[in-house]
């Protein structure tokens, strides 16, 4: 599953950083967490492993690239002026723990 999740992010990455560009980024935040939300419920119904792959190739990628990967880093770059850098940093040295934590129970 997680190289599913590899795939789908190279996939959707690009597409969502486009995306920030033209859309309001706490809509696409939002609509993000909602997508995966109800992949989380889709995926809690599949009935075969292939529809628990879609699931969490389509839902989760959408969801982190938004809420841990270019959606914060653009939310970040737009909200500090100073000490961007530093910001990011911050931001990244947290986020890896609780990617590890929140997710670690796909990779068994």
């Amino acid at each position: 599953m997680p190289s599913a999740l590899s795939a789908a992010g190279l996939l959707i990455g690009p597409l969502f950083g486009q995306a920030i560009t033209r859309y309001p980024l706490n809509r696409l935040i939002s609509g993000s967490a909602v997508a995966m939300g109800l992949a989380f419920l889709a995926m809690s119904q599949a009935t075969s492993l292939w529809q628990l792959g879609l699931g969490y190739a389509l839902g989760v990628s959408l969801g982190l690239n938004a809420m841990s990967g270019v959606g914060s880093q653009a939310l970040i770059v737009n909200w500090f002026a100073a000490k961007r850098a530093l910001a990011l940093g911050i931001a990244a040295s947290l986020n890896r723990p609780f990617e590890k934590s929140a997710f670690g129970i796909f990779r068994m």
